[in-house]
């Protein structure tokens, strides 16, 4: 069990009988307005709060004891990602990081976060992202996240590294976001 800033030993919800507990956080008072409602409709999560930004969130998630956190990653002053670098050493929350831009998700998930969900943008009913995220929420709340080491905000986004191994197989991430390939190898003839 977690100990959240001075606060007694929690259950985890992810048992039927108790509501997740949620804060949400996003600059956007449209988008904040949407989670804050969407959510609230599910019968197995209760918004216990959000806040306008990251300097709004540090003082809440003390005093409101979220079990699940949603983030937004585009925030004036700090963003997302890098609060999230400060939050968990201090604080391991389970935290969904929402975002219109795909290119973050490897830094989102080398931050802490456990899942990252991208925001509606027109191609997808905004009942299904709803349906999701609120999905990816009960999940989160069953995980165990432990404290991290702080990581040195000079440290490269992995969207910068390359050549990366993973399990023997070897993933090339270009920052320019094109596909590397090794040397000496061919491309496949349907790249031709």
């Amino acid at each position: 069990m977690a100990f959240y800033s001075g606060k007694p030993e929690r259950t985890l919800p992810c048992s039927i009988n108790r509501k997740v507990r949620v804060l949400v956080v996003d600059d956007s008072a449209v988008a904040r307005t949407f989670l804050t409602r969407g959510l609230s409709s599910y019968p197995n999560i209760e918004v216990v709060g959000y806040a306008v930004n990251a300097l709004d969130a540090r003082g809440k998630i003390s005093s409101l004891a979220p079990d699940v956190m949603t983030l937004d990653v585009e925030m004036p002053g700090t963003n997302g990602i890098d609060f999230l670098k400060e939050l968990l050493p201090v604080t391991p929350l389970p935290v969904i990081l929402v975002s219109s831009l795909n290119l973050k998700v490897f830094d989102a998930l080398a931050a802490g976060a456990v899942d990252f969900v991208r925001k509606p943008d027109g191609t997808e009913s905004k009942q299904s992202f709803l349906d999701s995220l609120a999905q990816k929420i009960v999940v989160a709340s069953c995980a165990k996240v432990r404290r991290r080491a702080a990581v040195s905000p000079a440290a490269p986004s992995l969207s910068s590294v390359s050549p990366a191994g993973v399990g023997g197989v070897r993933i090339w991430i270009a920052p320019s976001s094109a596909w590397a390939l090794p040397q000496g190898a061919q491309k496949p003839p349907w790249k031709s």
